[in-house]
């Protein structure tokens, strides 16, 4: 993110295309600080987390800028203390966290903001500095960073599940998990950061494998 720019490579890591003038700047088409990427092939849209500049930047996936929405602010629709992580489910809907504000905006395909939902704190449906939000299974998760969990939600924001909660290097422990994804079997991979370490977790949460030592 200190580049100011995304990059996107091809399956060689050949670059192909670059958005950002690699500049710190809150014009269109540049950023400052992009923290998280987000593409939807079916939407043809690269979603872009401008995390400083407290919004998200659309674009085609030919890097032509399709809108820019968000603005700063600590709560509403729309707001962001921060941009963080993105995601979009099968019908198109957008979910874009608020980083710091504690909760998550839902867009439609319009890119219209249609609810909100989560606040900041350390209850169910709660969120502490909470970097990454992923769909998967028709249902949402999120790392909540700083509450040392993953939380499980529906597409309406109901809490499903929590997994962890208490900061601690065992294997059923997190510190300061950043991001999340899932392979076809469903299995739930996360990157530890304080930890140092990748987790490989089961469907419902339980410890399989790790990787990863402190450098």
């Amino acid at each position: 993110n200190q580049a100011n720019q995304v990059l996107v490579l091809d399956e060689n890591e050949k670059l192909q295309l670059t958005l950002g003038t690699g500049e710190a700047s809150a014009e269109p088409g540049s950023f400052y600080g992009p923290h998280f990427v987000h593409v939807d092939e079916d939407a043809a849209r690269i979603y872009v987390a401008d995390t400083h500049n407290h919004r998200i930047q659309v674009f085609d996936l030919q890097g032509r800028l399709i809108k820019i929405t968000g603005q700063y602010g600590q709560t509403g629709p729309d707001h962001y203390h921060f941009a963080g992580g993105l995601t979009s489910d099968h019908q198109k809907q957008l979910y874009a966290m608020n980083w710091s504000g504690g909760y998550i905006n839902v867009y439609d395909h319009d890119l219209k903001a249609v609810k909100t939902f989560g606040s900041r704190g350390s209850k169910p449906a709660q969120f502490n500095d909470a970097y990454s939000i992923a769909f998967h299974n028709n249902t949402l998760w999120v790392a909540d960073t700083y509450n040392n969990r993953l939380q499980q939600f529906t597409l309406d924001g109901q809490p499903i599940a929590v997994v962890g909660g208490h900061e601690g290097q065992d294997v059923h422990q997190f510190s300061h998990p950043t991001d999340l994804d899932f392979d076809q079997q469903g299995n739930i991979y996360v990157a530890d950061w304080k930890n140092d370490r990748v987790l490989k977790l089961s469907p419902d949460g339980h410890f399989l494998r790790q990787w990863g030592t402190p450098a």
